[in-house]
């Protein structure tokens, strides 16, 4: 590694390699959709296409799973107690632990929060993405 990145600190790094990769990968999707590629405009239809289909279906399991969460007592935790400070999880975590601190901190069921992250990602995935890889670098863990 040479002199220039070693002052920097490995979560300073990562997030240049990030920044780099999203610049890379818009420069790419430029290219397709003003180059005129068939097979691009073809994937976009595609995942456009089973959008339509899986988006509705979601929505209604999101309700349903909210409504039986709320019924069943998930929520009554979230009313009471001190929050603390926002951290990622080590012990309730899938990825980077991220959804498991977010429902610590709110106390939720973590799988409630999961499931909303779910429903973000479906609604913007990009967006989704980018907050969780945000977080998941910003976040100190406990």
């Amino acid at each position: 590694m040479s002199r220039r990145w070693e002052r920097y600190t490995r979560r300073q790094r990562s997030l240049l390699a990030v920044g780099a990769a999203m610049v890379a990968a818009g420069a790419a999707a430029m290219l397709f959709v003003y180059s005129g590629v068939w097979w691009w405009w073809l994937l976009v239809g595609i995942a456009f296409s089973i959008l339509d289909l899986v988006f509705p279906c979601a929505l209604v399991a999101l309700v349903v799973y909210l409504v039986w969460a709320w019924r069943s007592g998930k929520f009554s935790r979230a009313a009471t107690g001190d929050r603390g400070t926002l951290r990622a999880s080590t012990v309730d975590r899938r990825i980077a632990g991220v959804c498991g601190g977010i429902a610590e901190y709110l106390h939720l069921d973590s799988i409630v929060v999961r499931i909303i992250a779910l429903l973000l990602f479906i609604t913007s995935p990009l967006l989704t993405s980018f907050l969780y890889l945000l977080l998941a670098l910003a976040l100190p863990r406990y």
